[in-house]
């Protein structure tokens, strides 16, 4: 194929694209905005022809590309800025129904939301992995990867292969310094120390729920500032992605909750925006067995079952909050237990990335009586009990645990 394609930037740069990678078939593609462009890739000179040729780089995505389709992988050639061709071809935005013309992809709305363009294009990268954690969990490999993590859990090969690509992307993704994971034993340096964020992940959360074809998910958070703080101190954005019926992303960069659906063609597109939840919900997701529960946490279950609240539990972090966004409202809760004081979530990886984004959404996150928000990490494997949802509920859980 004799075209490029330029995705995403209302206008052309007069630089055109650097950190080339090679993906696969034989066309070109610029990613640098939200209008496409047709360009003549028999104009590229010649050395970069060379370079794109060369499949010994590393894996890289970036919202400024050149995919060249070629094995179906995607390496990085060259960190160098190449001037483009002449354009060739007319928009490929004319001519298309009112519809499509009013989608709204992730890269546009975190571009007009305004959102700092690092943070935006570190986002774009990691919603990308999600599609290839999605076709890993499509291979159907429910087996054991021989290892336990570091929380003595068996590991299936699903919860290292995404942590491996995980961990892959970022580390030549060049915005990402430090990279700490449910899988791994401690924070990892990845970058050169000069890049502005540290990623926490729990590359996918339910892993266990595979065989029976449940709902799982992968839980972002980023940071700004060291892990070992709060929150509030730290942390810019969050994100989840839950691989279902459809693979669906919600993300917060503290301007609001958003969802995306990944559509046929591949893209992350708008469903949802500006998610608020109501003050009170009509719904309860209770953690842990009722035999280890403390009297007071029984009291409050026991009180939202009187007032009718509706049993949604799958056993999944991600489908059970993501259910509350998109139901606008209700509890999920983890607490504490009579032989296990902290409960079972982890603080960085699942509880903290989780309270951001339901907070954001006019929610409520707490251990039963401090914001998680605000809760200090003294260790990656932390542990804490959680109250997260309608800030009704919150609230009264917090209550009936202060009698």
């Amino acid at each position: 194929m004799s075209g490029a394609v330029q995705h995403g930037a209302s206008k052309l740069p007069d630089e055109g694209f650097y950190r080339v990678p090679a993906t696969g078939t034989a066309e070109i593609q610029l990613a640098t905005g939200f209008q496409n462009t047709i360009y003549d890739s028999r104009g590229f000179p010649a050395e970069l022809w060379a370079k794109i040729g060369d499949n010994s780089g590393k894996q890289q995505l970036e919202d400024r590309n050149v995919f060249f389709r070629r094995g179906g992988n995607i390496f990085i050639i060259e960190e160098k800025t190449y001037r483009l061709p002449k354009i060739t071809g007319e928009s490929m935005v004319e001519g298309i129904n009112d519809h499509t013309r009013c989608i709204v992809d992730l890269r546009r709305h975190m571009w007009i939301g305004g959102i700092e363009e690092d943070l935006r294009r570190l986002i774009w990268q990691i919603a990308v992995v999600g599609k290839y954690i999605s076709a890993k969990i499509h291979e159907s490999n429910r087996k054991l990867a021989g290892f336990k993590n570091v929380y003595g859990e068996d590991q299936l090969a699903l919860d290292r292969i995404s942590d491996d690509i995980l961990i892959n992307m970022l580390r030549h993704s060049g915005f990402v310094r430090e990279y700490a994971s449910e899988e791994l034993e401690d924070i990892v340096t990845i970058g050169h120390g000069q890049e502005k964020y540290i990623v926490t992940a729990d590359p996918v959360d339910g892993s266990s729920l595979v065989d029976t074809n449940l709902a799982i998910g992968t839980i972002i958070g980023i940071h700004k500032n060291s892990i070992f703080d709060s929150a509030r101190n730290s942390m810019v954005a969050a994100l989840y992605i839950t691989y279902g019926p459809l693979i669906t992303m919600i993300y917060s960069a503290g301007k609001g909750v958003h969802e995306f659906v990944l559509d046929r063609e591949g893209e992350y597109v708008l469903s949802e925006e500006n998610i608020r939840l109501k003050e009170k919900g009509s719904i309860y997701s209770p953690g842990g067995l009722r035999k280890d529960w403390t009297d007071n946490h029984l009291k409050f279950i026991n009180n939202l079952e009187a007032d009718g609240y509706k049993l949604r539990y799958s056993g999944g972090l991600v489908p059970d909050i993501n259910q509350l966004i998109i139901k606008r409202g209700g509890i999920f809760t983890y607490p504490a237990l009579r032989k296990s004081p902290q409960g079972k979530l982890r603080l960085l990886f699942e509880l903290q990335p989780m309270a951001f984004i339901v907070e954001q959404a006019g929610g409520l996150a707490t251990d039963g009586k401090n914001d998680i928000l605000s809760l200090k990490v003294a260790s990656v494997s932390q542990r804490s009990p959680v109250y997260i949802g309608s800030a009704a509920e919150v609230t009264m859980a917090g209550q009936f645990l202060s009698q």
